[in-house]
């Protein structure tokens, strides 16, 4: 049952990704839980983990939901779990989170941030 959920064709690095986002949204998730008056981040269009396109971008969905349904790492996520439709974002993500891993990376790969940080990677 577990070869359903991982993919020959994920090299590594792409699964290094998969983890950064996820760890990029721990950290939003965990900012927001402190600070629930912020409405910037908040009620920011990217402030939740949205998924992967399940019909271009399955490898990194099949991925996704390996780590939170199945391994229950990441577990902060599992409340998006309906709303996602199970991760699929049912539009291309992976370059927005690849822009939005290149400004934590960019930022010093911290595991905490103020607020303006926050909103300089969720609009990357």
């Amino acid at each position: 049952m577990i070869d359903m959920w991982v993919y020959d064709e994920m090299p590594p690095e792409e699964g290094m990704f998969v983890l950064d986002i996820l760890s990029i949204y721990r950290f939003v998730e965990d900012y927001k839980r402190r600070n629930p008056k912020d409405k910037d981040v908040i009620e920011h269009l990217w402030n939740n983990f949205k998924g992967f396109d399940g019909n271009n971008e399955t490898e990194y969905m099949g991925f996704v939901q390996f780590l939170i349904q199945t391994q229950g790492k990441f577990s902060e996520q599992m409340q998006y779990l309906v709303t996602t439709d199970n991760f699929n974002s049912h539009m291309p993500c992976v370059e927005k989170y690849k822009k939005m891993v290149q400004k934590w990376n960019d930022l010093g790969k911290k595991y905490q941030y103020p607020k303006e940080a926050i909103l300089e990677i969720l609009n990357a």
